[in-house]
């Protein structure tokens, strides 16, 4: 998948809009944001590790950009992408903006959370969905993001975020996070609504 960007990378970044409308599908949108990797698969050469004499890195004789390395360009391909997904595609293709967000190197993973946040903030009040189907649509979000990151991580990013309901949600969806944390995190749960209650 690299190879459409590694090709011409200054037409491919312009094009963005062209190339999500062609694609379309959220499948094929996500395999090629999970397949971007730090190489460039025209050698298979690590960029970090191949410099000229005078310290400017190159691929094939062309120059790359000063300060940019593979991991940034991922980041950056991702960032574009995520552009054009919350502005065009938000309600559509709400898997593809999770998985952008974790593709990054490093992953994103608070603005992951955040995202299935405002999903289970916003969808509840859009008329075509069912309680059932907005569930079912965070259920679907909450697994495809311990598909894609370490669940801990994400576990303790939902702590940190105070989305103790995210952090319940992910802890159900894995073993391994210990029976413990899920009724501690329960019964936090229970304290808070009942002294909200009183305020």
């Amino acid at each position: 998948m690299n190879i459409l960007h590694t090709h011409a990378p200054e037409l491919f970044m312009t094009n963005i809009p062209l190339f999500i409308q062609q694609l379309q599908e959220v499948e094929y949108i996500d395999l090629f944001l999970s397949s971007l990797k730090y190489f460039y698969p025209l050698n298979g050469t690590n960029l970090r590790n191949s410099e000229t004499k005078d310290g400017d890195r190159t691929l094939h004789g062309d120059k790359i950009e000063d300060g940019v390395d593979s991991v940034s360009k991922v980041s950056v391909i991702c960032d574009a992408i995520l552009e054009e997904l919350v502005v065009q595609y938000a309600t559509t293709h709400s898997q593809c903006i999770l998985t952008a967000h974790l593709s990054k190197i490093p992953p994103d993973i608070p603005s992951a959370l955040l995202v299935i946040a405002k999903l289970k903030g916003s969808s509840a009040h859009v008329s075509n969905l069912t309680i059932d189907e907005d569930s079912n649509l965070v259920r679907s979000a909450i697994e495809h993001i311990c598909f894609l990151a370490d669940v801990n991580r994400l576990y303790d990013e939902a702590l940190g975020l105070y989305r103790l309901d995210i952090a319940l949600l992910i802890a159900q969806k894995s073993q391994k996070v210990p029976e413990l944390k899920e009724k501690l995190i329960l019964g936090s749960s229970r304290i808070f609504t009942f002294s909200t209650e009183f305020e």
